[in-house]
């Protein structure tokens, strides 16, 4: 029997299906897991294609910061090396050398020469034991720095010509150190003007006197003198100061509440033949003080009768200053001082303040400007002081008003104002301006009563540091400045008394925009 060919394509059967069909499964399962595999792959190929992109963003960052890191790196590397250099090191003493080592001598003492003139702040007769002791070693200080410190100091006379003394500081104990520290600066400011400020709010002590003495040597060439004290008695040291000579003297400031009666008073200050600059609280009653080219003088808490007495010695002085004023002592004639070529008056209102009543007794008929401050009832008074002053300054060209308030001192302000023909200047500073007084300033300047208009030669008002109420009306200044504008134009034969042309009127940077507006095209017509 011939065999039977193989048919490899046909089905299993019997026996042989049941060999084959566990290893079909067996393969069925791994093409299952194959291509579950092929699926988790794909889904990894998907998410890796899209962290790519954040990948390189953060590999770019990290070497940006890499690269700053080193730079950090370097500068903190190189900064340290720096610091190591500048240190002090035993094992290697090596210090930089500063700039001002290398300074001149000459510019150096000029440095110290501008740091040692500093001003003081408050009243000098008030300043600490510290704050004076301060600034009285300052030059030792910078004497002990080095040795070119101290060449540069010693070689500088000025840094030495300021004298700080306060007697209420001087004990038994460092009496002694006190009068060596006057005389050593004494004798190294050399020639040098000296500077001097004197205190003492005690009564008088046997310790004043030898230092005083000590002090007395330099007054030839004190150019600036500050001395404030309580009281002056009979005997007292601080006479040695107060009736030497003071050829060179040129700032005077002057304070003493109580002078004995005792003490002989025409001996005060008898030689200050170049004093240009005083300012005083002083019974000058009684005094003859030098003064042939006094220029500029503030008085306060003087009586009438002391600034009469002043002003008898003062025959050249131009700026007075008054303030605090206080009664008539005794009963004094009118006088007239006719150098004075600027005043300044300040009131506070007290109830001994007696400038109201200035005007009966000191007349002066050249003063050029006039300026009134105070508050209140101070201005009050400075107001009836105007009232009975004006028609005595016939030069009067400027007036400044200074914390006034007009609604109540306006009817004196504006009954003095007609007294001053010569006025080009009215000046309002620090002022709150309300309506009413407002309003009745600028009436009484646009409109004239009997055909002379006020203040006819009036070309500049000046408001810029004050205030509007926020009532006021600001097209009153409008009115007015229209009112002068229109008059100073007026050529007709019938207008005799025309108004000078108004040059400025200055309001404050909250004014109205429109009124200022206005007002600028007004007076760009004067022009």
């Amino acid at each position: 029997m011939s065999a039977q060919p193989l048919n490899l394509n046909g089905a299993a059967l019997g026996s042989a299906a049941a060999a084959i069909l566990p290893r079909a499964d067996i393969d069925q399962s791994e093409v299952d897991r194959a291509r579950r595999r092929l699926l988790a792959l794909a889904e990894t190929a998907l998410a890796l294609a899209q962290a790519q992109p954040r990948h390189d963003d953060a590999d770019a960052l990290s070497r940006t910061l890499s690269a700053s890191l080193d730079d950090a790196t370097r500068v903190a590397v190189t900064a340290r090396d720096l610091l190591d250099t500048s240190m002090y090191r035993p094992a290697n003493p090596y210090v930089p050398l500063h700039h001002l080592r290398c300074v001149p001598l000459e510019v150096l003492s000029l440095i110290f020469e501008e740091c040692l003139a500093e001003s003081i702040t408050g009243p000098f007769a008030y300043l600490s034991i510290t704050e004076l002791l301060s600034r009285q070693l300052q030059p030792f200080r910078l004497a002990s720095v080095c040795r070119q410190w101290r060449y540069a100091a010693l070689s500088s006379p000025r840094a030495w010509s300021y004298i700080d003394l306060n007697l209420d500081f001087v004990t038994r104990r460092n009496a002694g150190s006190w009068s060596a520290c006057v005389s050593t600066k004494i004798a190294r400011s050399a020639q040098a003007p000296l500077h001097i400020r004197l205190a003492r709010t005690r009564r008088r002590s046997s310790l004043d006197g030898p230092l005083i003495q000590t002090l007395t040597v330099g007054l030839a060439r004190c150019s600036s003198l500050l001395l404030d004290v309580e009281n002056v008695s009979a005997n007292d040291a601080l006479l040695a100061v107060m009736q030497a000579d003071f050829p060179v003297l040129r700032d005077l400031e002057l304070c003493a509440a109580k002078v004995n009666h005792r003490v002989d008073r025409t001996f005060f200050f008898r030689q200050i033949p170049l004093l240009s600059h005083l300012q005083a609280s002083f019974p000058f009653t009684g005094t003859q003080f030098s003064v042939p080219t006094l220029l500029t003088a503030m008085l306060q808490y003087c009586a009438v009768n002391d600034i009469s007495s002043f002003l008898a010695v003062a025959g050249s002085l131009r700026n007075l200053r008054i303030s605090y004023l206080q009664p008539v002592k005794d009963a004094i004639p009118p006088t007239s001082w006719p150098s004075v070529r600027m005043l300044a008056i300040r009131a506070e209102g007290h109830r001994g303040d007696a400038v109201g009543s200035l005007g009966e007794y000191l007349h002066f008929p050249g003063v050029e400007h006039l300026s009134l401050s105070g508050p209140t009832l101070g201005g009050r008074d400075c107001m009836k002081y105007f009232v009975a002053a004006a028609g005595a300054m016939p030069l009067l060209t400027g007036l400044s008003l200074m914390d006034h308030d007009l609604d109540t001192d306006g009817a004196l302000f504006l009954q003095a104002l007609p007294s001053c023909p010569a006025l080009t200047s009215i000046s309002f500073f620090d002022m709150e301006l309300k309506r009413k007084g407002l309003r009745e300033f600028c009436n009484f300047l646009s409109r004239p009563s009997d055909g002379t208009w006020p203040c006819p030669r009036l070309t500049k008002v000046c408001m810029s540091t004050c205030t509007f109420t926020s009532d006021c009306a600001q097209d009153d200044i409008v009115a007015f400045v229209e009112a002068r504008v229109s008059a100073a134009h007026d050529m007709s034969d019938t207008h005799t008394s025309r108004p000078a042309f108004l040059a400025a009127v200055y309001l404050p940077n909250t004014a109205d925009a429109t009124v200022t507006s206005r007002l600028r095209a007004l007076l760009s017509t004067m022009e």
